[in-house]
């Protein structure tokens, strides 16, 4: 069995390159994918949203760092990745995916048939990014 996810999404926020201890670049951002359908009792269009947590690492981070924004859309391929840490006490547990293959749209759009990222504001990322590149 292998762990593997793909995602099409846009960008929850701008982009916040840091550096590990080890020097390697690592940036993390929420991505925003949806499921759209009518309602076959109504008709009504319906929408539903689902934020995901991303890590990009070395390359990756230092090119969708300088290359994406807020809103931008973007194909990931990469790997489901649970861990936890301490914060204040209490702790925290994180699914996030682990980018391993990205891929650009032209000026951060596809086609005109994928709508903007919704207007509410991107949940928090993690804040606590391990300081190991995982394997």
């Amino acid at each position: 069995m292998k762990n593997k996810v793909n995602l099409t999404g846009r960008f929850g926020r701008d982009m916040e390159l840091k550096t590990l201890p080890n020097g390697t670049p690592v940036l993390s951002n929420s991505l925003a994918t949806s499921r759209y359908w009518t309602d076959k009792e109504s008709g009504e269009k319906k929408e539903e949203t689902t934020w995901h947590s991303v890590v990009f690492y070395r390359r990756d981070a230092e090119n969708v760092a300088k290359f994406m924004k807020k809103g931008y859309l973007i194909d990931i391929e990469g790997r489901l990745r649970n861990r936890n840490y301490e914060k204040d006490g209490q702790t925290i547990y994180v699914t996030e995916v682990v980018a391993e293959e990205v891929r650009f749209f032209p000026n951060g759009n596809a086609d005109s048939s994928v709508p903007a990222a919704p207007e509410n504001e991107a949940p928090p990322v993690a804040d606590d990014i391990p300081e190991e590149i995982p394997q």
